[in-house]
């Protein structure tokens, strides 16, 4: 068997091995969030050595968690809607939520860089109703190449957007709502104080790589284009979670409480006034 090097990789893609271990690690425990069968085969296929430090514990793991637990909560919830929908993952990496979130009817599009791509297609060979693109995701280019037009589409950009610029954040946000309308778009934010402090976090600076985008009011990305609405704020305190223990006092603290999101909005024909509606705070349940 094959063991593949992370650090042929560049310094972004090597991140995507640190959800990878998290979600391995967890799916070990009765209480799981997230049972992810794929994620400790595929996490065999590298050099331990290089994994072993971009392993999370305590908080950290648990917060890594109940992201991917929301995220795909909402990718399933978009699929009740909408049965025969397309999942578009942005930087997909080497994320399984294919074989997690299928109804049998569903189509997945993952994009990433091309040697991401290459590295993916050798560890997870895509199923039926699954395709891969290579390229950027700042890069028009492959909004034209999806095949999705005509269906409901939501974008997935899980542990992504926080390593670009604003600006390029900004622009495929546009074109996306402008090639995309009726569709959904979820992702995860952090105030830019956050993204900044993050930046320092251990996990990142093994990866080389660093955060370059806050965003400290989601109200804002609507100012980006009348097509833009915004309809679902989730904060990570909005309801005590149990794994967390002691941290759970972390909600009584503004600066951390409310420093991170994950937000969905929703892409119209752009033809309507916009209107101030009022934002879902998503308080879903535990499983």
């Amino acid at each position: 068997m094959d063991i593949f090097r992370i650090a042929d990789l560049p310094p972004v893609a090597r991140t995507l091995l640190v959800p990878l271990a998290c979600r391995a690690e967890e799916s070990k425990r009765n209480d799981a969030m997230i049972r992810d069968d794929l994620a400790e085969s595929v996490l065999a296929r590298f050099d331990p050595r290089e994994v072993a430090p971009l392993r999370m514990a305590g908080p950290d793991h648990i917060f890594t968690m109940m992201r991917a637990r929301q995220f795909d909560r909402w990718a399933q919830a978009f699929l009740d809607r909408h049965p025969e929908g397309v999942l578009i993952e942005l930087g997909c990496g080497l994320d399984t939520r294919p074989a997690r979130i299928d109804n049998g009817r569903r189509r997945w599009i993952g994009l990433d860089f091309p040697e991401v791509i290459a590295l993916r297609r050798r560890l997870l060979p895509s199923g039926p109703r699954e395709a891969l693109l290579e390229g950027s995701l700042t890069d028009p280019a492959w909004m034209e190449r999806t095949g999705a037009e005509g269906r409901p589409v939501c974008f997935i950009a899980e542990g992504v957007l926080v390593y670009l610029n604003g600006e390029d954040v900004r622009r495929t946000a546009v074109r996306m709502a402008q090639s995309f309308p009726g569709g959904e778009w979820i992702f995860d934010a952090m105030k830019t104080y956050m993204a900044r402090l993050d930046s320092l976090h251990p996990q990142l600076l093994s990866a080389g790589a660093r955060l370059r985008w806050g965003l400290d009011d989601p109200r804002d990305v609507e100012q980006w284009s009348p097509r833009i609405r915004l309809a679902e704020v989730w904060r990570y305190f909005e309801q005590r979670e149990p794994r967390l223990g002691a941290a759970n006092a972390m909600r009584f603290f503004p600066f951390l409480a409310k420093a991170n999101y994950i937000l969905r909005y929703g892409f119209t024909d752009g033809s309507s006034p916009r209107a101030e509606a009022p934002i879902k705070q998503s308080r879903q349940g535990l499983p």
